[in-house]
């Protein structure tokens, strides 16, 4: 086995960043001796941000540090800027902008907020709307946007219906040709929480790659991309949490080239009526999401992944093989209890050849 270390094997090492780590996913990185040909002058750095909600890390190699840290700057300062015009929690964001003007008029937008939106309504259709960018009434019923610690009495039916007026894509009205975009009921708005990190994060990629960097790891709160491999390895290393023991882990993969997310519900939830409930909702039926213990989706770019880990934990484990299965080059780990056991399946998108 190897060893990231003296005296400590890979293994080990993994399992220490996972108690540490804030997110979904690890990653290993090879010690700052690491050498190859393909990197001759090596050096690694590795750097944590606090932004869009959540500590990002980034693991990257290059031949230069101060390169190297120049461009991961240049990563959270993109980070930032889109947190500018995506957060739902920042009264000077376009998106709060489009919100505040729900049933009033339609707020012509920047290109990328228009980009973020085009592609959330693709992924709704995809989904059968599973995937829904306008849940954030939802989310305000279900107390995940109360400060209050205390535990809230479970939604009625009659308020899930009302709430749910207001939801689905249907009330959202874009304009390309005017870069506009409006809410037709004044009870909608939107949350981007399932596809804005994913956005960030090729944006990242491209940031990297425009500077020459080959090799990094990028990590968000579960939603990742492995660009390239680090020195004389076939990819990173990374590991899904078991969301029955998130300090062991369900499996290990190798990756490069290709975005990662797992989403479950075992990290952020509230207490609703004695119950637990985690923070995916689940749009048609207007409650959270129950039909699966965690999702993992492997796949060409970060919005992609984020976005169908987020339908797939919505839509269970049938209907994401009949609806999602045809995405090309993805694949997809899900894992449901069955019976007092927990049951993993896994299975690829079309024309995809490459597996674990």
């Amino acid at each position: 086995m190897k060893k990231t270390g003296p005296g400590i094997t890979r293994r080990h090492f993994l399992k220490t960043l996972t108690r540490a780590s804030t997110g979904l996913l690890v990653v290993s990185t090879l010690p700052g001796s690491a050498r190859s040909t393909a990197f001759p002058k090596a050096v690694s750095v590795e750097r944590s941000f606090y932004t869009m909600g959540s500590i990002m890390t980034i693991s990257a190699f290059g031949e230069e540090r101060s390169h190297v840290n120049y461009a991961l700057t240049n990563v959270y300062g993109e980070f930032q800027r889109l947190d500018r015009m995506m957060s739902l929690f920042r009264p000077d964001s376009e998106l709060s902008a489009v919100n505040r003007s729900a049933g009033e008029s339609a707020v012509t937008v920047s290109r990328e907020l228009m980009e973020v939106v085009l592609q959330a309504r693709y992924y709704h259709r995809l989904s059968d709307g599973d995937f829904d960018i306008t849940i954030e009434p939802l989310m305000q019923l279900w107390g995940f946007r109360s400060d209050a610690l205390a535990e809230i009495p479970t939604p009625t039916n009659h308020e899930i219906r009302r709430i749910s007026d207001a939801v689905g894509f249907h009330h959202v009205e874009l304009d390309e040709r005017q870069g506009s975009i409006g809410l037709r009921n004044p009870d909608s708005r939107l949350d981007l929480g399932g596809i804005g990190v994913g956005y960030a994060i090729d944006r990242a990629v491209s940031i990297l790659r425009r500077e020459g960097i080959r090799s990094a790891f990028i990590n968000h709160s579960g939603d990742a991309y492995a660009l390239g491999a680090p020195p004389g390895e076939s990819g990173w290393e990374v590991a899904i949490p078991d969301p029955g023991n998130p300090s062991a882990f369900l499996r290990e993969l190798n990756i490069s080239d290709r975005a990662i997310s797992t989403s479950g519900s075992y990290e952020k939830n509230v207490i609703v009526g004695g119950r637990k409930c985690g923070h995916i909702m689940e749009p048609l039926r207007g409650t959270p999401a129950d039909r699966l213990l965690s999702s993992t989706v492997l796949a060409p770019t970060a919005l992609a992944a984020d976005v169908l880990a987020t339908s797939a934990f919505c839509l269970g484990t049938t209907a994401t093989s009949q609806l999602l299965a045809r995405q090309a080059e993805t694949e997809f780990l899900l894992v449901e209890q069955a019976g007092n056991s927990v049951q993993e399946i896994h299975f690829k998108g079309a024309r995809n050849e490459r597996g674990y």
